[in-house]
């Protein structure tokens, strides 16, 4: 299936003004397999980046937001932890559903409902861990107006609490801006 990949980088000091974007339409060779989406996205993702280094190295970001998982991940090593080792860049994960909840047990699934609910105000969280009880992420309430929160992870070169302070900077809806330009670009090229 078609899709297209967009790059853009938002100056966060001028109420998130795009000061870059690039769009590239795509063909997927791999299929998507649940926990390998990295497999299927890297090579579309490194060459943006490959893109804005050769074109607008002056737009280079001091942190990549992806839209997915960095160590929270079944195997601690998702598309934004990728990308990030790739480009040796600070990546943070930003997830818009719990994909972790795939792996896991009713209970789990049960508690997490009841966790989300908790969430009062923004910056509100919990902590999401591993089998080892090791913390892996967080679920994030990043916008007063909205119930589900974002699913935050180190992607590379970041702390989990550098990880959310920027993403909750970046948020003026329930998504990161960065994450929900590129978002809304790429759907509008799509659809026309």
């Amino acid at each position: 299936s078609r899709g297209c990949v967009t790059c853009v980088v938002l100056n966060a000091k001028n109420d998130f003004e795009i000061v870059y974007k690039n769009n590239t339409f795509i063909e997927p060779i791999n299929r998507y397999i649940a926990g390998f989406l990295a497999f299927r996205e890297i090579e579309f993702l490194v060459k943006e980046y490959d893109t804005l280094k050769q074109n607008g190295s002056q737009f280079m970001p001091q942190v990549w937001l992806i839209d997915g998982n960095g160590v929270l991940h079944p195997r601690k090593f998702g598309l934004a932890s990728h990308f990030g080792v790739l480009v040796d860049s600070a990546v943070i994960g930003v997830a818009k559903n719990p994909y972790y909840l795939n792996f896991v047990d009713q209970t789990v699934k049960d508690d997490h409902k009841r966790q989300k609910l908790s969430l009062g105000k923004v910056g509100d969280q919990f902590p999401i861990t591993n089998s080892s009880d090791e913390v892996i992420g967080v679920a994030l309430k990043t916008s007063s107006g909205c119930k589900n929160p974002v699913y935050v992870s180190i992607g590379h070169k970041v702390s989990l609490n550098t990880a959310i302070t920027v993403v909750l900077k970046c948020c003026k809806y329930r998504v990161p801006e960065p994450v929900r330009q590129a978002d809304i670009i790429s759907r509008q090229l799509i659809n026309q």
